[in-house]
């Protein structure tokens, strides 16, 4: 499907089976020079990731200034990716977490329009157990809980598993999960926290270590600051949000279109 053009920052809304998508959320995209760019998801509910929780003994410090490096291994083969959207970004739809709405704290990752979609790898970023998979409308939705930090969830979505996977399996760092779903969305990763006051989202680039993070560097991204909108400068330039979509796109550059592969 290859509706009309639109710009990078644009979003629309097409009407969607309720009884299809039901609390999950179908991604429109169209082609314009060759590059994806975005229109809103449909039907979408505002998200917030408080519907997984670890062992509410397993908490982390909601002030505490440095996130740990909890990502062992890259989820993506970035080869195959020419865009990131940014951390509180108005693309897709409303995701959030217990401290802050109407913004997306999660990171889409855009494939290269001439790339095979459906055969872009997934991995496990940490060693850890499966918390949880769902069945969406596009593949499956991972969390996986790593070992060294319990009360952080990493959540992968749209995963055409590899052989099925359940709650209480066990995965590795860098063990291939599986592919991309295909053309129909982009990836797209979370990391949440369980805090003594609710679930708290950071960026996927707060928790990769220097060593995952010099192949973005690589690819032209200059700081993890650069893939993050930060709470303030969000919060002075708010988007509007209707039934989880973004009705407004801010002021802001929702993505980081990245070099060439070297």
């Amino acid at each position: 499907m290859v509706p009309g053009n639109e710009s990078l920052n644009a979003s629309s809304s097409h009407p969607e089976d309720n009884s299809v998508l039901s609390f999950r959320f179908a991604l429109r995209s169209v082609w314009f020079w060759g590059i994806l760019f975005p229109m809103s998801l449909l039907g979408a509910q505002s998200v917030q990731a408080t519907n997984r929780f670890v062992p509410l003994s397993q908490v982390f410090d909601e002030d505490a200034r440095d996130i740990p490096k909890i990502v062992e291994a890259d989820y993506i083969d970035l080869s195959k990716i020419i865009g990131i959207s940014k951390f509180r970004s108005a693309e897709g739809h409303d995701y959030c977490d217990s401290f802050e709405s109407c913004r997306s704290m999660k990171h889409y990752f855009k494939p290269k329009a001439d790339a095979d979609w459906g055969s872009i790898k997934i991995f496990s970023p940490v060693t850890g157990v499966v918390f949880d998979t769902e069945e969406e409308w596009a593949g499956t939705k991972i969390d996986i809980q790593p070992d060294k930090y319990p009360a952080f969830l990493i959540t992968i979505f749209h995963v055409r598993l590899s052989q099925p996977v359940r709650s209480g399996d066990r995965v590795t760092a860098g063990q291939q999960l599986g592919f991309h779903f295909g053309k129909e969305t982009w990836s797209d990763i979370a990391v949440s926290m369980n805090t003594s006051a609710g679930r708290k989202l950071v960026s996927y680039f707060e928790a990769m270590p220097d060593s995952i993070f010099q192949e973005y560097h690589n690819r032209g991204v200059v700081s993890r600051d650069s893939a993050i909108i930060s709470k303030e400068t969000r919060d002075l330039d708010p988007l509007i949000c209707r039934g989880g979509k973004f009705t407004t796109q801010g002021h802001r550059q929702n993505w980081l279109l990245l070099s060439q592969s070297r």
